[in-house]
């Protein structure tokens, strides 16, 4: 019983160094850079710190694979800027519809305005047209 109980506080005292290890490193606190094999194996002693046992490390992608963790930083910021300048690109565009869409919408509404005093006035002249024609065809005569 009391050798489970030190594995599993050796357990805890290894993922607590690790996980110290692993913000020092992101701080840049530290001066060596270490493999991420190394960081991101198993636990210590255990016969499972291989590279492989860790899904991390076996599905790394192409992009990723040999670079160290500044390079990967790099490389994430690199995309972030990339998508932020499609990110502007697109409300750009976005904003250029707005503002089309409102013009549209303006001229609608004045057309319409339009529209409705030439209404009355087309009603009009449709009545006036057989009596004009029937005068128009009096002067031929």
């Amino acid at each position: 019983m009391q050798s489970e109980a030190d594995r599993r506080q050796n357990l805890v005292d290894d993922l607590v160094t690790r996980e110290k290890h692993l913000n020092a490193t992101f701080r840049g606190e530290v001066t060596e850079e270490p493999s991420r094999s190394t960081l991101m194996s198993g636990p210590r002693g255990l016969g499972s710190g291989t590279a492989a046992a860790n899904p991390w490390l076996v599905n790394e992608s192409e992009e990723t694979r040999g670079l160290s963790f500044g390079e990967i930083k790099q490389q994430q910021h690199s995309i972030m800027e990339a998508q932020d300048a499609g990110l502007d690109a697109l409300a750009a565009v976005i904003s250029r519809q707005k503002m089309m869409g409102r013009e549209i919408g303006n001229e609608l509404e004045e057309q319409n305005g339009a529209g409705s005093h030439v209404t009355p006035a087309a009603f009009r002249a449709v009545r006036l047209l057989p009596f004009n024609g029937k005068t128009a065809l009096d002067v031929l005569r």
